[in-house]
C-alpha cells in the first residue's frame, strides 16, 4: 500500500504543478480543478486513515512484513521472501525475489510460515472471499 501512496503523492505533486501553471494563466476553469483536487486529497486521506487503522507488521527472517485485518482475519499483506530450502525466485532471477517474494514447493510452503501463522484453510479462504471488505483491500492495479 505504501508504494501506491508514494505513487499517488507523485501524481498529486505533478497535478499541483500543472494547476499552479494553469492558475497563473488566469483561466476560469482553475476553480473547477481546485475543487477536484481538494476532493481527491480528502478521498485519499480517508482511504489512508481507514487503511492505516487496520494495518500492522511482523518481523521474520530479518525482514518486516505488513499485515492487514480484513473482517475478523489478519493476513500478511505482502509475499513472503524467506530463503528456505525448496524455494526459488521467479524466472530464477534473484532480483525477482525482492519484487515478488519467493516461490515455494508445497512441502516448504507448509513449513516456512512465521511462528503463529499458517497457510489459509479452505474455510479461511471462503471467509475472506465472502467478506465485503476483501475487494476493497485486495484490489491492485
Amino acid at each position: 500500500m505504501e508504494k501506491y501512496l508514494i505513487t499517488l503523492q507523485t501524481h498529486i505533486k505533478k497535478l499541483d504543478e500543472k494547476i499552479e501553471k494553469f492558475v497563473k494563466s488566469g483561466k476560469y476553469a482553475k476553480y473547477l480543478i481546485l475543487v477536484a483536487v481538494v476532493g481527491l486529497i480528502m478521498t485519499v486521506s480517508a482511504i489512508v486513515s481507514a487503511f492505516s487503522s487496520k494495518t500492522g507488521s511482523i518481523s521474520y527472517g530479518g525482514k518486516t512484513y505488513k499485515t492487514l485485518v480484513i473482517g475478523s482475519q489478519t493476513w500478511i499483506a505482502e509475499n513472503l521472501n524467506f530463503d528456505a530450502s525448496g524455494s526459488r525466485c521467479y524466472d530464477d532471477e534473484f532480483r525477482n525475489c525482492y519484487k515478488y517474494g519467493r516461490l515455494y514447493n508445497w512441502e516448504t510452503a507448509k513449513k516456512v510460515c512465521p511462528a503463529g501463522w499458517h497457510l489459509p484453510t479452505n474455510a479461511e479462504w471462503s471467509e475472506l472471499v465472502s467478506s465485503k471488505l476483501a475487494g476493497k483491500y485486495l484490489k491492485a492495479t
